[in-house]
Order: structure tokens, then sequence, then C-alpha cells
């Protein structure tokens, strides 16, 4: 028997064939909600407008309907439909009745004027480029000196790919940095460390006291821990940033670390202009 939210979900459907509606005027503050209200996880595809606004008419409503589906299968169905129901008529660009492949459903109206694969895979590259930087700026926050220039983060992945990428590592350092994580919880909770001044001044602490001097130690445990757990993240992220350019030469969308690094630095500059 069919839910109520499949229910909903086919009614919308029908709803935008039977209204001959491509997208709606509010596409990308309909992808925004999306985007936000499901896990981070989820690739939610981004609305064909701006620099996908070349894609055709049948490819900007599959676009839309599959941002629909999603929509659905994370319980937000209910709103979505509400919201694209109630838009007016000057929200919402409509295609022509006519312009309706009869045996295939497709939109016949506005071909392709850039070629959607391509479009794809140039998305596809700016969005692996978009997350490289933002490891390389986290990795410049823990004071990593590989990522300060580009000859650096070449030298760097040319390393990992020649001797040190190994997932079973990665995966060791992930947990090692549970296990610190964890670690540093329990001392919190044990000593209250946030009531502890961080200070090498030996007046700080009674040494006459028990207890001050476990709470020195777990300052100074708490202290190595944190250090380490940068080194730890430092490493984790190398490993991501190597992982995303992996995934790039796998869909030919690279030409190697050269070309990899040079994008990211050019991306870090534009940011910097901003």
């Amino acid at each position: 028997m069919t839910n109520l939210s499949d229910q909903k979900f086919a009614n919308l459907i029908n709803y935008i064939k039977e209204e001959n509606i491509v997208y709606p005027m509010t596409w990308h503050e309909f992808y925004v909600y999306i985007k936000g209200n499901v896990p981070r996880d989820v690739d939610v595809p981004v609305p064909l407008i701006l620099g996908g606004s070349g894609a055709s008419d049948n490819s900007k409503r599959e676009r839309f309907i599959k941002q629909i589906e999603i929509a659905n299968k994370y319980g937000l169905i209910h709103k979505v439909s509400s919201h694209i129901m109630n838009l007016s008529d000057d929200q919402l660009v409509r295609h022509e009745t006519k312009d309706v492949d009869p045996e295939t459903g497709n939109l016949t109206s506005n071909p392709e004027y850039f070629p959607y694969d391509e479009y794809e895979r140039i998305h596809r590259k700016e969005e692996v480029i978009s997350k490289s930087v933002e490891y390389v700026n986290k990795l410049r926050k823990l004071e990593n000196d590989f990522v300060n220039s580009e000859e650096f983060l070449k030298a760097l992945l040319n390393v990992f790919e020649e001797s040190l990428y190994s997932k079973k590592q990665q995966k060791i350092h992930e947990n090692k940095l549970k296990k610190i994580k964890s670690y540093s919880k329990k001392l919190n909770e044990w000593h209250d460390l946030e009531e502890i001044p961080l200070t090498d001044n030996d007046d700080d602490f009674d040494h006459n006291d028990t207890f001050g001097r476990m709470d020195r130690g777990a300052v100074r445990e708490m202290e190595v821990m944190k250090e380490y757990q940068k080194i730890i993240e430092s490493e984790i992220l190398i490993y991501k940033i190597y992982e995303l350019y992996s995934s790039l030469v796998k869909d030919d969308l690279s030409d190697g670390i050269e070309d990899f690094c040079e994008d990211i630095f050019i991306k870090l500059e534009e940011v910097i202009e901003e």
C-alpha cells in the first residue's frame, strides 16, 4: 500500500508535468533548503543555472525532479510539495505543451547549448578542487608547512603516490584520532581541566597536594594530546587531499599532480581576492 509521502511525491510529479513546469525561479533557494536538511554526505545535484544554464529544458526538469526524489527520501516532500504548488505563475519556468515527445515524454524545446556530460565533468572537478582548498586551509591552521607553496604540495603528493599512500594506514590514523578524543573527554570529566591554568609556573600548583599533582599531570597529558592530535589531523587531511586527486585521475578529469596542485593554488588566490 502506498504511504502518504509516496502519494504526495507522485502527485507533485504529475503536477509538474501537467502544468508544463521546467523549474521554479526559486530553484537556488529550493536546492539550499534540501542540501541543508539531508545528511552532509548526500550528493544533491546543483541547479542547472548560471554555468549550467546552457542545458536543455529536459535536462533541467530531470535535475529538478531528481532533487524532489531526494527530498522525498529524507522526509521533506510535504514542505517541498507545498512550496512548489503555491508558487505563482511568474515564479515558474514553463515549456509549451507541444514540446513533449509523445513516445518518451522528454521535452523537445530548448536543445542543449552545452554538452550536458561535459558540464557534469566540469562541475565534478570544481567540487573536488573546492573541497581540496578547504582541506588545505585546515592544514594551514594546523601549521602544516607542506601546503604553503605549490612546489611543496606537489612534492608531498608525489611521495604519497609513490610510497606513502595506504588506505589501511589512513584508517589507523582515524582510529588514533578517535581514541585521543575519547581520552581527552575522560580527562576533562575526571579533572575539570577547564578550571586548571595551562602554565609552566610551578607556583600555580601545590606540590603537597596529591590531587593537585594529579591535575597537573592531566594538564600536561592534555597539552601533549592536543599537539599529537594536530599531527594526526594533519595526516588525515593529506590522505583526503590525495584521495580527491586520485578520484579526478580515475575520472580522467586531471592531467596529473602538477595540474591538480596548480588548480588548487589558483582557487586559493581567487578566495583571497574575494
